[in-house]
């Protein structure tokens, strides 16, 4: 397993060490056990051999964090624990441990090494049973006296179990997707050499900080020409659920790439590196999503092959103006053209229609015809992606047209559009749900409304004649479904729902 942690920077500590101090635990732990049941009535002899014990745990644990990033060193010789709220600490042990599961399923989507994928399945399995145990623990210590040390070490233990099962998916998944992880790395790299040059050399860490600022430009506009070409041929791919779920993951990576760029630059204008462990995820999780995004492109037929070439390497942050005038040469109009079974992303975004749009539009409730649009194609318009607000309160006007009587589904589904416009107007301060508690409670009441309309839909699938509108209620189905499972492992502890309404 140690070989799959990989221990970056010259300040960390070593496996080897981390070994050494290991066993001086353990020689310590078996030594205050063995007088503890020898002399049981003396205990002013236990003291001194207790407080070695502590120490040496302590030790431990602080070289374990080390190596696992908990604990980093902003400028030489001076170390910085980053300092977040017990609330935060597992709001990012959640969220890591989300994006590490979902980037080792992409990654085995495509990994042709069959033993690696059954490992990479296990690890998976682990890091979601450790995260609800871990998250239930943390969960415990709000309602155990002071006095209950076993359930803090339990909760510490799990910790660290699950940032250590997180590390080696982390490695193994950094070594399929390497290609895409370099260039992101290697721009993070110069964030975090500008963050921990010395204060007093204003020189050095302007041309560091120029040199982080050149590079995350261009990994960004790279990031940029690729989506936009995907963005360009997904009209030719006729599968209606594959087209989707591309579409979807396309307009992730730019969201990610500006977020991890984003949290590089604040490294380097607070000169604090403490947010590393979190930005290398992020990382695992972009170049996951990358790799999968290419490995399907790849798949598809009538897409240039050119095109597929300009989505590869910009997104492995390579330069590809060759590629460029090639594909000028060869597909002069494929962007012009649209395929008959395009998306409403792609039809929309030259109608006519689209640069007319206003702002009394937006706060209008859609027409008849693009009611029809947005329930048939998704929500996604030319208008762009409506506010929570107004979709919270489009559902409930629509379904409040609806007629309930003796139909259960109606009724689950009016109630659920009800509660989501309920919890709009709560984090705006507004409405009738007054506590965070109420906000959580009404929230578990929705993903189980969901589970029921989801049962529902699934069957309506099964049973549908029309292949297209079947395919189109088995993706709904799917992401409801991926919605409310994370809902429901995020929300296991009272403080990850009280940071999730904030």
């Amino acid at each position: 397993m140690s070989s799959d942690i990989a221990v970056k920077g010259e300040h960390h500590e070593s496996i080897a060490t981390l070994h050494s101090k290991l066993k001086k635990a353990q020689t310590n732990t078996k030594h205050l056990a063995e007088l503890a049941s020898s002399a049981p009535d003396k205990p002013d002899k236990l003291e001194g051999p207790c407080i070695l014990w502590a120490l040496s745990i302590q030790v431990l644990l602080n070289s374990l964090d080390k190596i696992l990033g908990a604990e980093v060193l902003s400028r030489p010789g001076q170390t910085i624990r980053y300092q977040v709220t017990p609330q935060k600490r597992l709001a990012v042990m959640s969220e890591n441990s989300l994006r590490i599961q979902e980037a080792a399923r992409l990654t085995s989507s495509h990994c042709k090494n069959h033993i690696t994928v059954q490992k990479m399945t296990a690890l998976q399995e682990e890091v979601k049973a450790l995260t609800e145990a871990y998250l239930q623990a943390a969960d415990d210590l709000g309602t155990v006296p002071l006095s209950g040390v076993y359930q803090l070490a339990k909760s510490e233990v799990l910790q660290r179990q699950l940032l250590i099962k997180m590390k080696v998916l982390s490695g193994i998944i950094s070594k399929i997707n390497k290609e895409y992880t370099d260039s992101v790395q290697n721009v993070v790299c110069l964030a975090v050499l500008a963050a921990t040059i010395d204060s007093k050399d204003h020189e050095r860490i302007e041309e560091a900080q120029a040199n982080f600022e050149r590079d995350a430009e261009s990994l960004l506009g790279n990031v940029k020409t690729a989506t936009q070409s995907v963005q360009d041929c997904l009209s030719y791919i006729r599968d209606p659920r594959i087209r989707a779920n591309l579409r979807s993951i396309n307009e992730h990576l730019s969201f990610q790439m500006s977020d991890i760029l984003s949290r590089a630059r604040q490294m380097v204008e607070t000169q604090d590196i403490g947010d590393m462990p979190n930005v290398e995820i992020q990382t695992q999780y972009w170049s996951a999503e990358a790799h999968f995004l290419v490995a399907e492109i790849d798949k598809m037929e009538g897409i240039h092959s050119a095109t597929k070439q300009v989505v590869r390497l910009n997104l492995q942050g390579r330069h590809t103006s060759k590629t460029q005038d090639t594909l000028s040469e060869f597909l002069p109009n494929q962007k012009g053209e649209t395929h008959p079974g395009s998306a409403i992303g792609s039809s929309q975004a030259n109608h006519p229609t689209g640069p007319k749009t206003t702002e009394q539009d937006m706060q209008s409730p859609p027409s008849p015809k693009q009611e029809t649009r947005m329930i048939g194609r998704g929500i996604t318009t030319s208008r762009g992606a409506p506010s929570l607000t107004y979709t919270s309160l489009f559902l409930k006007r629509e379904t409040d047209k609806w007629d309930p009587q003796n139909n259960r589904i109606i009724q689950v589904t009016r109630d659920m559009a009800e509660k989501i416009y309920h919890m709009a107007q709560y984090l705006r301060k507004k409405g009738p749900i007054q506590s965070k508690e109420a906000f959580v409670s009404t929230a578990k009441d929705v993903v189980t409304s969901c589970k029921s309309v989801t049962q529902f839909v699934r069957v309506i699938a099964d049973h549908c004649l029309d292949e297209s509108c079947r395919d189109d209620l088995s993706l709904i189905v799917d992401q409801i479904l991926t919605v409310t499972n994370q809902l429901t492992i995020i929300s296991r502890s009272d403080v990850i729902r009280a940071l999730f309404v904030t």
